[in-house]
């Protein structure tokens, strides 16, 4: 199946969706928008200046992008591992950079298509001993001088340690402000914890809160701040 024959526009709008998924489609059929995480806002508005440079990492069909772009002037740097959702975040974000890969710490992987209740955000990938396909870690991405990243959202349902083993020297040289989403239940499915997501962030002069959500949450977001 081609990625285009999974998308969908939503009728009297400009915005692209998944037609299978059973979680954020429905809403934005309803509300004729795909910005639907609306207790990011203060979070971005307080976090993020103009000329800020941000990375979205698991960035699905371009929601957080989207509003990503209403706080920064700066090109969004996007990646999507899933075709039909990067078709969908191209068209959504015209103007981000979006790249159509899985972000981490150049490991081998596949695709993994299956969801948790038919919801295609949750989908994740597979670690594999050899494949043609490869995590991009974030330090190769650019050189740091070059696009310094100053904001980074993180979402990869579960492989979110393999993001941040890939950008050590991104962290060292550029300390950016980190948006993570914990999802315990993920994160035990590729043998990581919350707790080593939090150790990792304290050995490098960060300090965290949760944002979003509460701790016994199904899922949650943490913000994390280096320490000067």
């Amino acid at each position: 199946m081609k990625p285009e024959d999974n998308i969908m526009q939503v009728p009297g709008t400009e915005y692209w969706v998944l037609k299978d998924d059973t979680n954020l489609t429905p809403i934005a059929l309803k509300k004729k928008d795909i910005i639907i995480e609306k207790q990011l806002a203060p979070i971005f508005e307080e976090h993020i200046s103009e000329n800020d440079i941000v990375y979205d990492v698991g960035a699905f069909i371009g929601d957080t992008a989207l509003a990503l772009q209403m706080y920064t002037t700066t090109t969004i740097h996007a990646f999507e591992p899933f075709p039909d959702a990067f078709e969908c975040l191209k068209r959504n974000c015209p103007g981000v950079k979006a790249t159509n890969i899985a972000v981490g710490n150049n490991d081998c992987y596949l695709l993994d298509n299956s969801t948790i209740n038919g919801n295609s955000g949750t989908r994740s990938v597979k670690m594999v001993g050899t494949s043609q396909k490869k995590m991009l870690e974030l330090d190769g991405y650019m050189p740091v001088y070059e696009c310094p990243p100053t904001f980074i959202k993180i979402d990869v349902e579960g492989t979110e340690p393999y993001v941040l083993m890939g950008m050590l020297n991104t962290i060292w040289f550029c300390k950016p402000k980190l948006l993570i989403e914990i999802y315990p239940k993920l994160l035990t499915k590729y043998g990581f914890t919350p707790e080593w997501i939090f150790m990792f962030l304290e050995r490098y002069g960060y300090k965290y809160e949760v944002v979003v959500g509460v701790e016994t949450s199904t899922r949650y977001d943490i913000l994390a701040i280096h320490e000067e």
